[in-house]
C-alpha cells in the first residue's frame, strides 16, 4: 500500500450533523506535489473509503496535490469509476461548455477578468437527468 490521504482544513468549511462541508484531504508530508501519478495511485487504492466520505460529507476538497492542467484533472475524475453523464444531453436548452479534456468541461467564466464575481446560479436547473457526482477544478 502507498500514500495515505491527511485530513486538511479549509478557511470557511461548514458542519452539518457533525460531518464537516467539505472534508478536506491533502497529500502526505512525504509525497511528492508535483504531479497527478501519485493522486491517481492513491485514488486506486482508497476508492471505497473516499465513496464512503463522498457520501457522510457531500464534497471532498482535494488540496495540494499539484494537478497543473486538465488533462490531470480528467485522469483523476477517470479513476473514480463512475460513470460519465453527457453535458449536452442532460438538458432540453443546455447550458453549451467547451470540452477541455476527457470528461471536463470549461465553464461560461472561462474567458471573464478573474476580478468579475459570478452570479449565483445552479448549473443543472434546466435538466431532466441528474448527474450522481460532479468534479470542479479550480486554479
Amino acid at each position: 500500500m502507498g500514500h495515505r490521504f491527511v485530513e486538511g482544513k479549509t478557511e470557511g468549511k461548514k458542519e452539518f450533523g457533525g460531518n464537516v462541508f467539505p472534508k478536506t484531504l491533502k497529500p502526505p508530508p512525504e509525497m511528492s506535489t508535483d504531479g497527478v501519478d501519485e493522486l491517481v495511485d492513491m485514488v486506486k487504492e482508497e476508492r471505497e473509503l473516499l465513496h464512503k466520505t463522498l457520501e457522510a460529507h457531500s464534497a471532498i476538497l482535494f488540496k495540494g496535490f499539484g494537478l497543473k492542467s486538465t488533462k490531470e484533472f480528467g485522469r483523476v475524475v477517470e479513476v473514480f469509476g463512475w460513470e460519465n453523464m453527457t453535458h449536452l444531453s442532460a438538458a432540453p436548452w443546455p447550458v453549451l461548455r467547451h470540452s477541455v479534456g476527457e470528461r471536463v468541461y470549461a465553464t461560461n467564466a472561462t474567458h471573464r477578468p478573474v476580478a468579475q464575481p459570478i452570479t449565483f446560479h445552479h448549473e443543472m436547473a434546466l435538466t431532466f437527468g441528474f448527474s450522481d457526482y460532479l468534479y470542479t477544478l479550480t486554479d
